[in-house]
């Protein structure tokens, strides 16, 4: 999978492996990721801004059950899209992930609004994700709130629109015979127009005029029906078209049957049939009459299946009046809010005059029956242990020492109404249910198979931190043994990549492990070897290893790696590997270690036992020439974690940042700027007195630019060196990198200093301070994070420790003498005079982030390889603070790297959410742009990385956290949308990607 496109929909055939095609006579089984996080929702305060998108521990105490009850409600809303669908598409697992970031389900525990959720599109290769609102959900009748998740998920995977109409234009699908329950992508709620679902997508009966025009993707038509798009869903993923249904939960009829429950419920509240009956049975009159209703509406829907050629099911007349018997008991008896007069201390009160009263020896009742008993039995054998609970219950509430209650039929705080005789017999039958629930056989939930659910993790044990394993094998061949772009020493990359990785804006999170550290013997003959190799390995200053003790570290190196995966030792955790491939790839006589490590990394992967959420992630780099094998490349992204081609030394502290922000769950905050600083430039400022200027170096090369250089004031021995902005949030917590392509020519006892700037005014940051540790005379770290202390109780603007809101120019100040000195250009160096850097930021704040990735092509998962049939480069990106964000400002720019050592270009790439093609659908959250390739047969293979931006603006807005099918109403007005205020950030992501050619 591309590590960008986290939280994606993929999908595997059961029993096939994850790199095939799904095809053939299985139906797809959708894999998907959750997690519990804070959403935006229409009554945020303050504090709820702030912890958008937070993760929200769901083991804790006062969320216990909720999420079972989640899994059991995704598990139904699968079976009634496998059922719709005929078969061919099941929900194959469901997996607890602890961040939005790497799910595909957002569930909110707590806030919420007038509605349960909304969907982004997703399908294979798209970023989308569903929002689900707990607190709503569960306030809906259990059947409303399974079709409901089922209608998101149909949103999410399929792509499918709401079918309710325009605002100003309502429609209903299908659209005759409104009286009828309607499709799953219309008004389906047991409260709405239609009362119900009929168990299908539309197809023949669809109504053209009912697609809303704003869920319509760009190759959607509205003719098309739902069931149309179904079909061309899984004829593009090779799906057999005669798979049959087999799950019967969710059949048609069934679906009918649960349709009837509302047309009943409506009947009787119409002709107010037993209205102010105090028992929950009806009179046989009010029986009869209530039957009639239900074996009507029963009737004319079988005769209307009975005419759909594609409807499997042949309904027998005595199933109809079982069916009428099941649906008039569900309605007399299912479970009613509480009322107002029976709350608070005296809610507490009733349960437990119930559950005492309810403990009176069931079992004597039920031991006849041992074995035999069904839910259809319960009633009559229970009735008796019924009838005593609700007359205890009386008896307390008419000798309650607050105030005795009394029946009657005028409405008042201490009347007993009818409705509240016939809750307390519902109280009853609970209590009775709960303490025979051992010898009452009880409905199973739904199980999916594959599926982990969320455990508290283990409490770390005292100075135990999980572990990173960090390889970096030499390179194979002493040609590649310095780094061609900067001639700097190929075994210094390993060190500096260490010291990157070990530090960070949060703390130490974990430890680090070199498995580089492997000690060959030298033979006799390799150190002869050695010693005449190094005299012709150019500006080798050492004797270079042999080949074959190179190889023969790397093979030791491969074995310990396997070694620490096999360990049977839990702790230490391993969280993560980070292999850094040699300089010059992996040559033909390696190509067997490179298959073991490959095994190695792919067994760890996919070891059993691993724990809920626990993400077992492998990220590639390469480093200088050669190209990165296939087979290691497939790893980091199958695995969700990262691969990269950098070209230079100073690269590589982009690269380790962004994988150690991975690693420790932080995100980068902007794409890395890439230029040179003039030193021709300031040395003409030194002699002109004059700033600023902006330097023409020498020759720079394409992807290269100068830029600004600043002469502060009072200040001659210094220069800074003005940065690209970037927008901060309140509160972050940042890293800044700054690494140079040459080492600084003295680092003098005042270090370089970064400032921050707004509107061209210094702000005063005391948090903000150069990592000593970490820096070098070629790297420079520096971290803004607050102390210690908690400064959350005060005032925001008097925390001096804490950035604001707002958008930041950095500035580093250099001392002219830790500069290169100017030297004379010659033909062979023109850019000597030229100090190349890269600039990086970090925050470990994780709330917040940019999820991209490419579109894959229909039917297949995501790839880290673009074949030669290839034209183009589809990106795809979508900001979230707990909620996809509309109105962005997303770019791209993507660094193309022949494979062959060739040079390197740069190029940038507009995302735009428009619905223009290649977008899909105007905003929907997802921005789109495209990447053009040379022509297949002119073009080499390179490796392309990609880095996606985006930063929140004041036209920024969360999607409409609002599905109109939500609203009874909907046939006559757009349901309302939810618009909390918006947080300011900004954040990127990177990724790689090899694009074939015929070189």
């Amino acid at each position: 999978m591309v590590a960008a496109c986290i939280g994606q929909a993929y999908w595997l055939t059961p029993g096939q492996a994850e790199d095939k095609v799904p095809g053939g006579g299985e139906p797809l089984a959708q894999a998907l990721t959750y997690t519990y996080a804070y959403l935006p929702h229409d009554q945020m305060t303050a504090s709820d801004r702030g912890k958008l998108g937070a993760s929200i521990k769901p083991w804790r105490l006062e969320h216990a059950g909720k999420d079972e009850r989640l899994r059991e409600l995704v598990a139904g809303a699968g079976a009634v899209l496998t059922s719709a669908t005929r078969g061919k598409v099941k929900i194959g697992s469901l997996t607890y992930v602890p961040d939005i970031l790497n799910a595909n389900l957002i569930v909110a525990l707590e806030g919420g609004g007038p509605d349960s959720g909304w969907a982004t599109p997703a399908g294979v290769g798209r970023p989308g994700h569903v929002g689900l609102y707990y607190e709503s959900l569960t306030r809906l009748k259990e059947t409303d709130a399974t079709l409901l998740v089922a209608h998101l998920l149909a949103h999410y995977l399929f792509d499918l629109p709401d079918e309710i109409g325009d605002p100003g234009r309502p429609a209903s699908c299908p659209g005759q015979d409104l009286d009828a329950p309607g499709c799953l992508m219309a008004n389906f709620l047991s409260t709405g127009p239609r009362l119900g679902y009929y168990g299908k997508f539309c197809e023949s009966d669809h109504n053209r005029a009912a697609p809303s025009g704003a869920t319509l993707s760009h190759d959607h038509e509205a003719r098309d029906s739902c069931q149309f798009l179904i079909n061309r869903f899984l004829e593009r993923r090779k799906v057999s078209a005669s798979l049959a249904t087999q799950d019967t939960r969710w059949s048609r009829f069934d679906a009918i049957q649960i349709a009837a429950r509302s047309h009943l419920r409506s009947g009787i509240e119409a002709q107010g049939i037993g209205k102010n009956r105090r028992t929950l049975s009806l009179t046989p009159s009010q029986e009869a009459e209530a039957r009639r209703i239900v074996r009507q509406f029963l009737e004319n829907q079988v005769a209307r299946l009975r005419r759909d050629p594609e409807y499997p099911e042949a309904v027998r007349d005595d199933e109809i009046e079982a069916a009428v018997g099941d649906v008039l008991r569900f309605v007399l008896l299912e479970p009613v809010d509480w009322p107002e007069k029976f709350g608070g201390k005296l809610r507490t009160e009733l349960e437990g005059v119930a559950r005492n009263a309810a403990a009176g020896r069931p079992d004597a009742i039920l031991a006849p029956f041992a074995g035999q008993l069904n839910p259809t039995m319960e009633e009559p054998l229970l009735a008796p242990l019924v009838t005593q609970v609700k007359g205890a219950l009386l008896t307390s509430l008419f000798s309650n020492p607050l105030g005795p209650f009394a029946i009657s039929d005028t409405p008042g705080p201490r009347s007993i109404l009818p409705s509240d005789d016939r809750f307390l017999e519902l109280l009853a039958r609970e209590a009775v249910q709960h303490a025979a629930s051992d010898r009452i056989a009880q409905r199973k939930p739904l199980l999916l198979e594959g599926s982990k659910a969320p455990t508290a993790p283990p409490a770390p044990e005292q100075g135990v931190r999980d572990l990173v394993l960090f390889l970096a094998p030499d390179p194979l061949d002493p040609q590649y043994d310095l780094i061609a772009s900067d001639g700097l020493p190929y075994e210094k990359a390993p060190r500096l990549a260490l010291d990157i990785l070990k530090g960070g804006p949060d703390g130490s999170c974990f430890k680090v492990e070199n498995l580089s550290e492997v000690e060959s013997p030298p033979t006799g003959e390799a150190v002869i070897l050695a010693n005449v190799l190094g005299k012709l390995v150019k500006g080798g200053k050492a004797p270079a290893g042999s080949i074959p003790a190179r190889l023969a570290r790397f093979k030791q190196q491969v074995r310990d790696l396997k070694v620490r995966l096999e360990s049977k030792e839990k702790s230490p955790r391993v969280r993560g590997i980070v292999v850094l491939a040699p300089n010059g790839g992996i040559p033909m006589p390696a190509k067997s270690d490179l298959k073991d490590l490959c095994e190695a990394l792919r067994d760890w992967t996919r070891a059993a036992g691993i724990g809920p959420g626990e993400a077992r992630a492998i990220h590639v780099i390469q480093v200088g020439a050669g190209h990165l094998d296939l087979p290691l490349g497939n790893l980091g992204h199958a695995s969700g974690g990262s691969v990269q081609h950098i070209d230079s030394v100073k690269g590589l502290a982009f690269a380790i940042q962004q994988v150690r922000s991975r690693l420790s769950c932080g995100t980068l905050v902007s794409i890395p700027q890439d230029g040179v600083i003039d030193l021709r430039a300031v040395k003409e400022l030194e002699k002109r007195g004059k700033g600023p200027t902006q330097g023409k170096g020498s020759v720079p090369e394409d992807s290269r630019s100068t830029v600004k250089i600043l002469e502060p004031p009072n200040d001659p021995s210094s220069i800074q060196v003005e940065l690209d902005a970037f927008t901060a949030e309140h509160g972050g917590t940042y890293e800044f990198i700054l690494a140079l392509d040459r080492p600084l020519a003295k680092l003098p006892a005042e270090a370089p200093v970064l400032e921050l700037y707004r509107d061209d005014f210094p702000t005063d940051q005391p948090g903000l301070s150069l990592d000593h540790d970490a820096s070098s005379e070629r790297l420079l770290v520096y971290r803004l994070a607050p102390p210690e202390q908690d400064f959350a109780s005060q005032d925001v603007d008097d925390s001096a420790f804490r950035i604001a809101e707002g958008r930041y120019r950095p500035r580093i100040r250099f001392r002219r003498d830790s500069l290169p000195e100017v030297v004379e250009a010659t033909p062979e160096k023109p850019d000597v005079n030229l100090l190349g850097f890269t600039f990086s930021i970090a925050t470990s704040r994780n709330a917040f982030h940019l999820v991209a990735g490419i579109r894959e092509p229909e039917g297949t998962m995501a790839t880290s390889v673009v074949g030669l049939g290839a034209n183009q480069v589809i990106l795809e990106a979508a900001m979230i603070a707990g909620a996809p964000i509309v109105g962005a400002e997303i770019r791209g720019m993507v660094t193309r790297q022949d494979s062959a050592g060739g040079g390197s270009r740069i190029f940038t790439a507009e995302l735009l959410d428009d619905g223009i093609f290649p977008d899909l659908r105007r905003g929907d959250g997802i921005a789109t742009g495209r990447i053009g390739l040379p022509p297949s047969a002119g073009r080499s293979t390179a490796d392309y990385r990609i880095v996606v931006e985006g930063r929140t603006t004041t036209e920024s807005r969360f999607i409409p956290l609002v599905d109109p099918v939500m609203h009874p109403d909907t046939t006559e007005s757009e349901a309302p949308s939810i618009t909390p205020p918006m947080p300011i950030f900004q954040r990127a992501q990177c990724f790689g990607l090899e694009v074939r050619g015929k070189g």
